[in-house]
């Protein structure tokens, strides 16, 4: 049976490897891997043992058609022969093997290559691009010393000492850090700090892998400038360390990089927690933000095809780890499609099994989460850019992989009279899917953080911007409506009130004087000396009002008793203190602006947790009434600057300036106690069930107007 449309094109051919070629055996059995390396070019290609079965019998007199024969009967479970026209033009490719017919062999896999060509500019990424420089190979000779010495296990063991010391500082500062990291994020001279800091330190990881590659007996034959996303860095081919013998070689190579930018990063930090507020602990927090940040989410990463994907493969002994993974997903699909058994194979350990089944579906979910993130934050800097990138990951991750679908559905050749119903078997259920997801109502919430507060009437405010002259009740006194507690003194009212008289007086005696001569005028000099009068009351009414006094009665609680001295300046509307009079508090709510809209809609339930006790939810109740959005918080405990999720400027001081809109509203909580006051909660708001698509959609709407358009503030509502 002939499953290929070329196999009448290759099963003539009789080939051999070159004589440059040769061939290292890596584990046993089923799990066995074979290396084909030229030692000529440095070329080289990894086979399985299924693919070796058949490829080490080339010898240059039978034919791939004999040989397939002769395979099957010999009792032996013959590849398909799509596989070995795949091995023959992969093996082509490396320039690893020789024909009787070459130039057929050629004409064979001119088509595919034409393909595979198509499909390397498919992937060509404009922020993602290489520039060969040449051989390093006489630098690196001259650097042997420096890789034997950094390989010393006495000092391996250093710098894991270095990488724990340098964590647990981490975790020790981590408010600190992570509030100063905040701050310095928006700066940008924190963003060209980062592009200084990275080119040097992946300069520093690419030598690590170089020195590692020499270390283990083999050669760099290329050294380069690559570009990610602008930010250029250097790169080294360490390929050759996929012809080492040993998986933990092989794996060395791939975690020098690694090892490397941890050992930084941990230096970073501890720079950081030692040194004094300035230029140089800045770059210390960027070199641990960089070197930590590019380990953890990328070079450590097995999802992404660097350092840690390879270092997975190697201790797995599962070479080409994505590549297999897909194909294992597609061989399965396509089995179950066609109805037919899947091929034999070595059947893999239990934890290859895992990685193969596993790899593929994480590493899709993982690059569609760092698309939108990425889409998200360059929503910030220019929307057309934004709008780019988006449409080249919605290329790359959804719309080609589903064009190569309908590609093979309507050109695959083992397909036959099933076409239609395999068509409609694969897209009938996806379509179903879909469907429910999109329209199907789900549980929709908006859940934002808050601070226990207290009713407005139970706060001390300051009437005026003044100065403190009298602190006239203690902290934790009983006191009753009415009473006196603080005294204030305010010289520039007073200036601007006997301005104001001033003026007044002199109008008076202007209207006096031209009564008579000129009446116009002086009715004119009447009704200004009439609006300085008001202004005056008004003036006086506010050094009257000086006197702060409780609002109830209860037991008063100045928030910072040591700080109420004589002399102190305060603002209009500071909170000073709260008269606690036995009810319970609020939840004070900062709700993002983008998520307005979703309250507006409607409300159903409303749930206050503690942070200390996410599990005992507590009924609240809100009125419904929206006010305008601003950008200014509450307290400080809301903001990044003081440990919670809305973003703040970093230039302002009291951490309350936010970077985009919020809506500050009260939630009434019967069931809070007094002593939760000031302490952090999240507010859930049960918006009631609805479909996934609408939600979709507003969720585009919101992304487009709020960070692609001008930020408007929402109008109060109930």
């Amino acid at each position: 049976m002939i499953d290929s449309p070329l196999w009448h094109r290759v099963a003539d051919l009789v080939p051999r490897l070159r004589p440059t070629v040769r061939v290292r055996h890596r584990g046993e059995g089923e799990a066995a891997r074979h290396l084909l390396a030229d030692t000529l070019t440095g070329r080289h290609h990894l086979l399985d043992e299924a693919a070796w079965a058949f490829v080490g019998r080339f010898d240059g007199r039978r034919s791939i058609g004999e040989l397939w024969q002769w395979l099957g009967e010999n009792g032996r479970q013959p590849p398909t022969q799509h596989e070995i026209v795949e091995w023959l033009s992969r093996l082509d490719a490396a320039g690893l093997l020789q024909c009787d017919r070459l130039p057929d062999l050629a004409g064979l896999l001119r088509g595919q290559e034409r393909e595979e060509r198509r499909h390397r500019q498919a992937r060509i990424n404009p922020l993602s691009w290489r520039l060969p420089l040449g051989d390093p190979g006489r630098w690196l000779v001259r650097l042997d010393p420096l890789g034997r010495l950094l390989a010393h296990p006495l000092l391996l063991l250093a710098a894991l000492l270095l990488v724990l010391l340098g964590a647990a500082q981490a975790l020790l500062e981590g408010p600190a850090l992570l509030a100063d990291v905040r701050q310095r994020l928006a700066s940008p001279v924190f963003l060209a700090s980062v592009w200084a800091v990275y080119p040097l330190m992946k300069a520093l990881h690419e030598l690590g892998h170089a020195l590692a590659v020499r270390h283990f007996g083999a050669e760099v034959r290329h050294v380069g400038i690559a570009v990610i996303y602008l930010l250029p860095a250097p790169y080294v081919d360490a390929s050759a360390a996929s012809g080492l013998a040993r998986r933990r070689e092989r794996a060395a190579v791939a975690l020098a990089g690694i090892a490397i930018e941890l050992v930084l990063a941990a230096l970073g930090v501890l720079a950081w927690s030692v040194l004094q507020p300035g230029p140089v602990r800045d770059l210390a927090l960027t070199l641990a933000l960089v070197g930590a940040g590019s380990t953890l989410l990328a070079n450590a990463n097995p999802l992404v095809r660097m350092d840690g994907y390879h270092v997975l493969a190697d201790l797995l002994d599962l070479p080409n780890l994505a590549s297999r993974s897909r194909s294992a997903w597609l061989e399965a699909l396509r089995s179950a499609l066609l109805r037919q058994p899947r091929p034999q194979r070595a059947r893999p350990g239990r934890a290859q099994r895992l990685a193969l089944a596993l790899h593929a579906p994480l590493a899709w979910l993982f690059g569609v989460g760092v698309a939108v993130s990425v889409v998200l934050w360059l929503a910030h800097v220019s929307a057309l850019l934004a709008l780019l990138v988006a449409a080249l990951s919605g290329w790359t991750l959804l719309l080609r992989p589903l064009l190569q679908l309908m590609r093979w559905l309507a050109g695959a050749p083992e397909l036959g009279g099933r076409r239609l119903r395999v068509a409609l078997q694969l897209l009938l259920p996806g379509a179903t899917l879909l469907a429910v997801l999109l329209w199907l109502p789900l549980p929709h919430a908006t859940v934002a953080e808050a601070v226990a507060w207290m009713p407005e009437e139970a706060l001390v405010r300051a009437p005026a911007d003044g100065e403190i002259v009298a602190v006239q009740a203690a902290d934790r006194q009983r006191v009753e409506s009415g009473a006196p507690l603080l005294r204030l003194h305010s010289p520039a009212l007073q200036v601007e009130r006997a301005e104001v008289h001033a003026q007044r007086i002199a109008l008076e005696i202007e209207a006096l004087q031209q009564q008579i001569r000129h009446p116009a005028g002086a009715a004119r000099a009447e009704a200004r000396a009439q609006a300085l009068q008001q202004q005056e009351d008004e003036l006086s009414r506010r050094l009257a009002q000086l006197d702060s006094a409780s609002r109830r009665a209860g037991q008063l609680r100045w928030i910072a008793p040591e700080r109420l001295v004589a002399g102190r300046i305060v603002s209009r509307g500071e909170v000073l203190g709260h008269v606690l009079a036995g009810d319970r508090l609020i939840a004070r709510v900062a709700v993002p602006g983008e998520r307005v809209a979703d309250l507006m809609r409607g409300v159903q339930v409303v749930e206050v947790l503690a942070l200390e006790a996410p599990a005992r939810p507590q009924a609240g109740r809100w009125d419904g009434v929206l006010p305008q959005t601003a950008l200014r918080l509450p307290v400080r405990a809301l903001g990044s600057s003081g440990g919670g999720a809305i973003e703040v400027d970093p230039a302002d001081a009291e951490g309350l300036r936010t970077l985009a809109p919020v809506a500050v509203i009260d939630v009434e909580v019967p069931a809070l106690a007094a002593d939760r006051l000031g302490g952090r909660l999240k507010v859930r708001f049960d918006h009631g069930p609805r479909p996934l698509g609408g939600r979709l959609l507003e969720a585009l709407q919101r992304l487009v107007l709020g960070r692609f358009g001008e930020a408007v503030d929402v109008p109060a509502g109930g």
